[in-house]
């Protein structure tokens, strides 16, 4: 599976007739994470966005920090390709996990979120209520940048598909609208 095809990264969307998400609740354990549909963001709706967090240490981390942003793909020909995206940010890095100077192309889904202490083998579901624009394109891309006490994030590289592949701190879930899967909407990146 491709990197930014995320299985760490789920939407809950409201039915459309009826409004109600797939749980009664925001709040999910990794066991019901698991048996969550994955949906699509729908424009002008508020979707429940949730980041899976795993720790594949053996020691306890700490004062674990998670982020969440979205942005518009750069599209190729045919127009439903994704051929990559958007540079990150000049002081992306250096200021992450708190708001860029610059959010015109990667906007902040949310707040940052917090977990004091995340065991090994024991993944915690972060939830974030995504207002989705009603101007989202066909394709957006969520990403994911967790960092940590005892594991911080270290990266320079302001370019996605490079950084994106090898940083174990970084994840993305890109969304194609047009009924196709993840992998379906993008050439090769």
């Amino acid at each position: 599976m491709a990197w930014y095809c995320s299985v760490d990264i789920k939407v809950d969307s409201p039915d459309p007739t009826t409004g109600h998400y797939q749980t009664p609740t925001a709040a999910l354990d990794y066991l019901a994470f698991g048996t969550l549909r994955g949906m699509l963001p729908h424009r002008g709706r508020t979707s429940r966005v949730y980041l899976q967090v795993h720790n594949r240490g053996v020691e306890a981390a700490t004062q674990v920090k998670a982020r969440l942003y979205w942005s518009k793909p750069v599209l190729g020909s045919p127009l439903v390709r994704v051929v990559g995206w958007p540079p990150l940010p000049g002081d992306f890095w250096m200021r992450f996990p708190e708001d860029s100077a610059d959010t015109t192309q990667w906007h902040p889904l949310g707040p940052t979120q917090a977990i004091p202490v995340l065991r090994p083998v024991e993944p915690q579901v972060l939830e974030w209520d995504w207002a989705v624009p009603a101007n989202t394109p066909d394709h957006p891309c969520v990403l994911a940048v967790i960092t940590s006490l005892e594991d911080p994030v270290v990266e320079s590289s302001l370019n996605l598909s490079e950084c994106g592949p090898r940083n174990k701190h970084i994840a993305m879930r890109c969304f194609c609208n047009l009924g196709l899967t993840c992998g379906d909407c993008f050439g090769t990146l």
